[in-house]
């Protein structure tokens, strides 16, 4: 949340007139800072899917991440669109592998294992327009785990 302000008036607001004594820097992801190997997804990462990553890494064979829309582990978990209760969710842009963790314990898909490589955006749109849901919404609700990536061309 931090990098969605200016960094001199998000120290004023916490700091005060005390603001100066506490310098602060962008907020980036760990991988702009340091090599990364391989990312599993997620804020928790989903403990199964963790497990599946370090079988394959031991055994020498490659752990795919998953590039299908969370809305598919959803209807496999035969929940109920959220959509449909005048919710704004963002599993239907969401890289899936987390079994719809989230929604199958009554929360919303926050969008925390990034973009699908290729999201459907006419389909997003138009369930939006049906429950008559803005863009606006969701592009805030993507900023909560994926501002850090903004300017990243990292594929």
């Amino acid at each position: 949340m931090k990098n969605n302000y200016k960094l001199e008036d998000i120290r004023k607001s916490v700091y005060g007139k005390d603001a100066n004594f506490f310098p602060t820097v962008e907020t980036k992801a760990i991988h702009q800072v340091v090599k990364v190997d391989y990312v599993i997804p997620g804020c928790p990462v989903y403990l199964p899917e963790v497990v599946a990553v370090l079988k394959a890494f031991l055994a020498g064979l490659p752990r795919p991440v998953p590039d299908n829309a969370v809305c598919v582990e959803c209807k496999l978990n035969e929940n109920i669109c959220l959509y449909e209760r005048g919710v704004a969710c963002l599993g239907p842009i969401t890289r899936a592998g987390c079994n719809s963790w989230c929604i199958n314990h009554g929360n919303i898909c926050y969008g925390c294992r990034g973009l699908v490589s290729n999201p459907n955006t006419k389909g997003a749109k138009d369930i939006l327009e049906k429950y008559s849901l803005s863009v606006d919404l969701i592009a805030n609700k993507m900023n909560m785990y994926n501002k850090c990536g903004e300017n990243d061309n990292r594929e």
